[in-house]
């Protein structure tokens, strides 16, 4: 990113912003989820495409800009637009890129997928006989590598790993004196896959495993009830340096 020292005016520029140039090249990238000559496999490979640049992106571009925001620096970037308007900006422009990419992947991704024989599948959406294969797969596989990290007085935030899927689980416990509700969280081990196959005749579906832990995450915490639980993913700040004498 490109930057100039800048009074509180706006300064008139010739030039366009290469992040913003950056996030039309990958509409163009998107198009190619829409060609009519790809296959539908190659066309679910460039919507992945896309949000792993999307990942890169927020570590290295919206990292730097942060970096200047919480500096404090006063400068402005060669496009003409300074550091909190530039933000809001950025993120608009990113949030109208996700949901683009939602509309293509509901409307037109997942009906050609499912016609090629392959279904990604919530978990209401299968037969009782197929929903214990998934209890099966989280008792001998998953429950294993679970593992809550709970936030409170006696415990500090834990390190949650870069681009893995998180779960965070509030629980109440009323046998408890003073504070009765704690925050945990569950983080997928990173050589999980990210989905559980099922045969179903000539259709095979894969269910999201974030989803079936979360099915079964009362497992996990015995004696308390389970308030809330919602699934997220951290995108770390990747705009730094390291000095090797360190």
């Amino acid at each position: 990113m490109f930057w100039q020292k800048s009074n509180n005016n706006p300064v008139d520029s010739n030039y366009i912003s290469r992040d913003l140039s950056w996030i039309n090249f990958n509409y163009r990238v998107l198009d190619q989820t829409v060609h009519p000559d790809h296959n539908v496999f190659e066309r679910m490979k460039f919507l992945a495409i896309t949000s792993s640049n999307l990942d890169e992106f927020f570590q290295i571009r919206i990292g730097s800009l942060y970096n200047y925001i919480d500096y404090g620096k006063e400068r402005t970037d060669y496009s003409g637009l300074r550091e909190t308007t530039f933000r809001r900006t950025l993120l608009g422009e990113v949030k109208a890129f996700y949901e683009r990419q939602k509309d293509i992947y509901a409307h037109q991704l997942k009906p050609a997928f499912f016609e090629a024989g392959f279904l990604i599948a919530s978990l209401n959406e299968l037969s009782e006989e197929e929903k214990q294969k998934t209890d099966d797969y989280f008792k001998r596989i998953l429950f294993p590598m679970m593992t809550p990290m709970t936030y409170d007085g006696y415990h500090s935030f834990p390190i949650l790993m870069n681009k893995l899927m998180v779960l965070g689980v509030v629980t109440k416990n009323d046998g408890l004196i003073g504070e009765q509700k704690k925050l945990s969280f569950v983080q997928m081990p990173q050589n999980l896959p990210k989905f559980y196959e099922i045969k179903r005749g000539d259709l095979i579906v894969f269910v999201p495993t974030v989803e079936i832990i979360r099915a079964h995450i009362h497992k996990l915490f015995r004696n308390v009830e389970i308030i809330a639980v919602s699934s997220f993913r951290i995108t770390r700040n990747g705009d730094f340096s390291v000095d090797e004498s360190d």
